[in-house]
């Protein structure tokens, strides 16, 4: 009985293994499968996170992708779309009053985020008159006309039945005469802060001149950081080494923000008011600002080889610091007296003539002249004389837009576009640009021609879609010459204009050969007239019908049935390139 007993317990002992062995096997293949469950839940939530992550990153990028073109002047349609990494994301981009919306979708494994960016434009470029001239005037023959308003720094002549719609001003003229300058070299070695502390809100440059002469206007090698408000310009008296507060000038100039750009270029402040400055006085001329701030301040050129004269910062009317720089500027002086000869001014009892003389001209409104004679009636002299009015556009402007150009890529050599249609822009073509016959040439950004532009035989330049309701700019630092039924389009939005600018100084600078900077000839806009004409340093002359909205020239001429057709809407042309109208970012937030 006692082994058998023996034997009864062993097997019962091994049952028991058996059954604990199992026990632990399915304890632990449910341990496993919990483990492997939370394991598994935690890698696809992780990943569908990274996915996410990753959809959203895209979207960014899409979005700083068309917000760097947008503010750098590139060419965007309304569709982008961008890949990295085998992943793609879209950026749609729509127009509304104040400017464009980015809307951007970035999808990966259907995980879909979104960002939106919300892009404006910055103040306008002014064209105010139809015609605006500089010191050499403006003249009309042979029935031209202007349906707008005129204004130059010259004498306005004209005959045979020429007319102004609106009214008609001649300033006297701003003098070519620079009596004093510290303008070189031309980059500069040193620089001077002002507008971003209390301590050095205004600027202050101490000069002296040398003949007894009317001060006409300022010209400044200055750029800005962020966006400065316009700044009040002064002539004071010296007051024991400082700028004192005696203020020579009735009215004050202005140096515009708009004209300064984020890289040193000259502006020029023509002053309302044009006191004689007596010659081995001390004066300073002040910049002062409304106020200040430390994101949004402005920068001079600066050197230290101006031996009559110093630099200082610090605030008008309180404290200055000596620099120990001078800052880069040229004083002209000088001016004659203006008049408007010739000439038919208004309708319907609507449109005034003013300047000192005023002879052989038939006026609807008021004549505000000190003399004259011949006219359809007395001169009121209540007014004085005008002041001359600055340009509108500046140095800093051009130089902007062909910095904007020019990061698209160079042409080297002379450029003809082949076929009966090309785009083109942003880019800078080192040489001429010629655009044959029967030719459309689309921009699509910034255009800058270092050489000529030539245009003839019914060819035709239009903005691309994208711009909106911007302007574009075809830049030339050469002559311009358009013969035959030329044409100007924008981009079919309202408020859409090309800017054909030149900063050539003929017919008076070398290689001219007598030659105009820009001659318009044979019904050159007579269909589009979607145009604006810009030479600021030389002659523009129009022949046979031509017809733009806008002209400033240091001379314009129009001859032969030539006609400006201003529109009230250049009071604020908005380009897509440059400081005038550059975008800027106004809001980026992810949405639904």
């Amino acid at each position: 009985m006692k082994s058998k007993r023996t034997k009864t317990i062993r097997n019962s002992s091994g049952q028991t293994m058996l059954i604990a062995v199992i026990f632990f096997l399915v304890v632990s293949m449910v341990i496993v499968t919990s483990v492997y469950q939370i394991v598994f839940g935690d890698y696809k939530n992780a990943s569908t996170l990274l996915s996410s992550k990753e959809s959203y990153f895209l979207s960014e990028a899409a979005a700083e992708d068309v917000t760097y073109r947008l503010t750098n002047g590139i060419t965007v349609s309304s569709e982008e779309t961008i890949s990295i990494g085998g992943n793609s994301a879209t950026a749609t981009v729509t127009n509304d009053s104040s400017g464009k919306i980015i809307t951007s979708v970035g999808n990966k494994r259907n995980n879909i985020r979104k960002v939106q960016t919300r892009v404006g434009v910055g103040a306008g470029i002014a064209f105010n008159y139809g015609i605006q001239a500089g010191n050499g005037g403006f003249e009309l023959e042979n029935n031209a006309g202007v349906y707008g308003n005129v204004y130059a720094n010259g004498h306005i002549t004209g005959s045979n039945t020429s007319f102004v719609t609106g009214s008609a001003v001649a300033a006297s003229t701003v003098s070519i005469l620079s009596n004093q300058s510290n303008m070189l070299p031309d980059i500069p070695a040193d620089s001077i802060i002002f507008g971003d502390t209390n301590s050095k809100q205004d600027f202050a440059q101490s000069f002296e001149v040398t003949l007894d002469l009317p001060i006409n206007k300022i010209v400044l090698k200055i750029k800005k950081i962020g966006s400065p408000p316009s700044a009040s310009v002064r002539i004071v008296e010296d007051s024991s080494g400082s700028p004192g507060t005696n203020n020579i000038l009735s009215s004050n100039g202005t140096l515009n923000s708009n004209h300064v750009s984020s890289t040193f270029g000259n502006v020029d402040i023509v002053l309302p008011s044009n006191p004689t400055l007596v010659s081995g006085t001390k004066y300073w001329f002040v910049v002062d600002l409304p106020s200040k701030n430390a994101s949004n301040y402005y920068v001079m050129a600066a050197n230290t080889d101006y031996s009559e004269g110093e630099a200082e910062a610090g605030k008008y009317g309180g404290t200055w610091i000596t620099s120990g720089l001078d800052g880069y500027f040229e004083i002209y002086l000088g001016g004659l007296v203006s008049e408007i000869s010739g000439m038919n001014i208004g309708e319907s009892g609507i449109g005034d003539a003013w300047a000192h003389t005023i002879n052989n001209s038939v006026v609807a409104g008021t004549l505000y002249c000190d003399t004259g004679s011949g006219n359809s009636g007395a001169c009121d002299p209540s007014l004085g004389d005008p002041a001359p009015e600055v340009f509108p556009v500046s140095d800093a402007n051009i130089n902007a837009w062909k910095n904007a150009a020019e990061q698209g890529g160079i042409v080297a050599g002379n450029y003809t576009p082949s076929g009966s249609v090309s785009s083109l822009g942003p880019v800078k073509i080192d040489g001429d640009l010629i655009i044959p016959g029967n030719h459309e040439l689309t921009l699509t950004g910034a255009v800058w021609v270092t050489g000529n532009i030539t245009m003839s035989n019914n060819s035709a330049a239009r903005l691309s879609a994208s711009f909106g309701n911007s302007g574009g700019v075809l830049v030339s630092d050469g002559r311009i010459y358009l013969d035959n039924n030329v044409d100007f389009y924008g981009s079919g939005a309202a408020d859409s204009y090309i800017l054909l600018l030149t900063t050539s100084d003929c017919p008076t600078g070398a290689g001219c050969g007598g030659e105009s900077a820009i001659v318009l000839n044979n019904n050159v806009g007579a269909d589009s007239n979607q145009v604006i004409v810009n030479a600021q340093k030389g002659r523009v002359e129009f022949f046979n019908n031509a017809d733009v909205k806008s002209v400033a020239g240091e001379i314009v001429y129009l001859n032969n049935n030539a006609m400006i057709h201003y529109d009230s809407g250049l009071a604020n042309v908005i380009f897509s390139s440059g400081p005038s109208g550059g975008y800027s970012i106004e809001s980026w937030k992810e949405i639904e």
